[in-house]
Parts: structure tokens; sequence; C-alpha cells
């Protein structure tokens, strides 16, 4: 769990692929937001349950099955929105777990294309939204006061792969120049798969994020 300012954030590692799934609930408040619910969305739900929540949004930073197969059953259970870029909408669907095996995924309803400004998560809280393809074509990263949702762009000494379905070498290389642009460097990273980091930490130990990598042709 990490606290920001009126803001907490809890972690939740779920199968099938060890996914980040987030929650975050604004302090004095009995709602709160889910990032990318994966594999274990009873997990999500007792939590809420648990604390008295109530789930008004869930936001996906992209398109791909391990980052929303959760979200149906949040929806039915707290009738809340969706929210995805419209570039990945192409992306849910049934039949994209095939390849690892996984048939008749349970499909959301009626989601939203997201506001690619800013999202309004209270009457006094945003999140300001940044375009990150590279990943896929509609990745979206969601930075806080001290925090960025940064989904599969960055992770520990790494970054998201590129050799799925849309998936672009030249666009990462962009999108990581435009984020190291406009993030702060002290702010937390809150990735898709492994632990959180720094962004600091990964400007000095990712190889990913050097310009012998980034200004590579």
């Amino acid at each position: 769990m990490k606290k920001y300012k009126d803001i907490t954030i809890r972690k939740f590692e779920q199968p099938p692929f060890g996914t980040n799934t987030y929650l975050l609930t604004i302090e004095n408040k009995k709602e709160a937001i889910v990032f990318d619910p994966s594999g274990n969305p009873d997990e999500i739900i007792n939590k809420a349950k648990e604390e008295g929540l109530r789930i008004k949004d869930i936001y996906l930073t992209h398109g791909h099955l391990d980052h929303w197969i959760g979200s149906k059953k949040i929806q039915d259970f707290f009738e809340c929105d969706i929210h995805l870029h419209e570039k990945d909408f192409n992306l849910i669907n049934p039949d994209s777990g095939k390849m690892f095996g996984l048939f008749n995924l349970p499909i959301p309803k009626n989601i939203k294309k997201i506001n690619l400004n800013q999202i309004q998560i209270s009457t006094k809280k945003t999140l300001q939204v940044l375009e990150t393809p590279g990943h896929c074509p509609g990745h979206l990263t969601f930075t806080g006061d001290g925090y960025v949702i940064c989904g599969d762009l960055i992770f520990q000494n790494s970054i998201g792969r590129m050799d799925l379905p849309g998936g672009n070498e030249k666009q990462m290389k962009k999108s990581l120049k435009k984020f190291l642009d406009k993030t702060p460097k002290g702010y937390d990273l809150l990735p898709g798969h492994g632990p959180i980091t720094q962004l600091k930490i990964e400007i000095e130990y990712n190889l990913y994020l050097k310009k012998g990598w980034l200004d590579q042709k």
C-alpha cells in the first residue's frame, strides 16, 4: 500500500500473467477507482466491500487481455463505467486469449472513450493522461501527485515488449522520450508488472532509458 496526497493506492498482483491491478481510494471518501483489473476480480471486490468502498470507475492503461479480464465482474457488481483509449477498443474481444489458451473471456460492456487530457477522480483531484504508444497503439499513462500508473510502458530495469500485434519500437522510443520529458524524476512508477520503482532509479539503471538505445535508429 502506498500513500500520496489525499490518495491511497493498493497493488494486487493477479493471475494469469502476474499483472498489477491498482485500487485507488480518495481520503475521506467511500469511493474507489480500479486500474487494470486482471484475473482475480473477487479479490478487488472483497477488498472494496471490506472497506465499505464503492468502485465508481475502471480505467485501463491499454487493451491487452491481462489488463481487463477482471473488468466485467467488477462492472457488473458495482455498475461502474470502464474507460479505454479508443485505439485499443478492438483488443477487447472474446478471442483475444486464444494464443494463450484462454477462451470465452468475459467481455465488459459499454466501454467509454477516455479523455486524453486528464481524468477527474474526485471534485478536487485529477490525473494527467499521456498517450504512450509502442507497446500497443492505445497505451496510456496516468500521473497524479507523486506517482504514475504507467502500465506496460516502463518496468523495473525494463520496458514493455514491442513484438505483439500493434507494437512498434519507433513509437516506443518516442513515447519514452516524451514520458521522460514530462514526468518529475522523483515520482514513483506503478507498472503493469513487477515491483513499484522510481523514475530517477530507472533513469540511472534501466538501459532502455539511456540515450544509446533511445537514439538508436
